[in-house]
């Protein structure tokens, strides 16, 4: 599995909100959406979502080709390949890292549901 999410984009995003954030670890989600999100390839934002400082790294948009309808016409689609990063101010001991995994799964779900369903 590839991770575009490195420590200098870490660096880069901590920068940003180097006053206002004391974070010094991450938890990343990678997902793949059967849709494509407006963001373009390798693009990164960094925003706080409820009370968490979020960073979103597009990885990749994929274009596929399905038929439409059972015929033989062609129908272009595009997902994309998104890769969601909390960061939190605690170090993660074994014990704790199957419920933070569950735990930031469903809120990176829940970080895309409120990109897709945001006017």
């Amino acid at each position: 599995m590839n991770w575009i999410f490195d420590y200098s984009i870490y660096k880069l995003m901590k920068r940003q909100f180097k006053h206002e954030d004391n974070s010094n670890g991450f938890i990343t989600v990678l997902i793949e959406l059967p849709f494509a999100i407006p963001f373009r390839e390798k693009d990164t934002y960094t925003f706080y979502y409820q009370d968490y400082l979020v960073g979103i790294c597009t990885e990749k948009i994929i274009e596929d080709y399905t038929y439409h309808n059972h015929t033989f016409d062609l129908l272009k689609t595009y997902r994309s390949k998104v890769e969601i990063i909390f960061f939190i101010n605690k170090h993660i001991n074994k014990s704790d890292s199957e419920p933070l995994a569950h735990k930031y799964t469903d809120l990176a779900i829940d970080v895309i549901n409120y990109f897709v369903l945001t006017p």
